[in-house]
């Protein structure tokens, strides 16, 4: 303790140093200025397989908009509202997924999705032009039953050209058959009768 103090009191035995500064010797300060930044948070839907329709599905995420609205004391919208807001969300999901770079003849719109633009050109708002679906997906599935179901389990035909009016992706034709085909009312009235057994030989003791 006696040493540690000695060698402080000496100033000759100060350690040396020099600032880092201009070469001139004067000493300047930098001015820095830190931005932070918060990307918004995507609200992924990974609950979109536990349903069979797609009413259901966009009316539970319309009660979730709206309890969010309460929770967070803003004013709460009309349910038309909600539902377009809860189409935008789930078609985003998809397309982030399968679609992170933009195809060709694709454009955005104000609501962040992508829409398919084939020889519409001349269509100046660019919402009337279709939306751009992967192929496989059970949203896709799901639409394509609901324009299967609107038309009172039509066709093949009469549903393509339904669903082609909102919706677009490459090789529709393949998905809309097969979602036809596993179409539950259509298989019950497709259904042949039931077929009667084959009649029992006589008994011996009446031939």
């Amino acid at each position: 303790m006696v040493a540690w103090t000695a060698w402080l009191i000496c100033q000759d035995q100060w350690p040396q140093w020099q600032p880092m500064g201009s070469p001139n010797g004067s000493m300047e300060q930098d001015e820095a200025i830190f931005v932070s930044v918060a990307p918004t948070p995507f609200i992924e839907l990974n609950d979109v397989e536990r349903f069979s329709h797609w009413t259901a599905l966009n009316g539970t995420v319309c009660r979730v908009l709206e309890f969010i609205d309460r929770v967070r004391r803003k004013p709460v919208a009309t349910l038309r509202q909600y539902a377009l807001k809860a189409t935008q969300l789930l078609l985003k999901q998809p397309q982030r997924e399968y679609y992170e770079k933009p195809v060709d003849l694709s454009q955005m719109d104000s609501a962040g999705l992508w829409h398919f633009v084939s020889t519409m050109h001349n269509v100046t708002d660019i919402e009337n032009h279709p939306v751009l679906l992967p192929r496989h997906g059970k949203l896709t599935e799901l639409l394509i039953a609901e324009s299967h179901l609107r038309l009172l389990h039509a066709g093949l035909q009469q549903t393509l050209s339904k669903f082609r009016q909102q919706y677009w992706y490459p090789q529709s034709r393949r998905t809309v058959a097969r979602v036809i085909r596993e179409c539950t009312g259509c298989n019950r009235w497709k259904a042949a009768p039931f077929a009667l057994p084959p009649f029992p030989p006589v008994p011996s003791a009446r031939v």
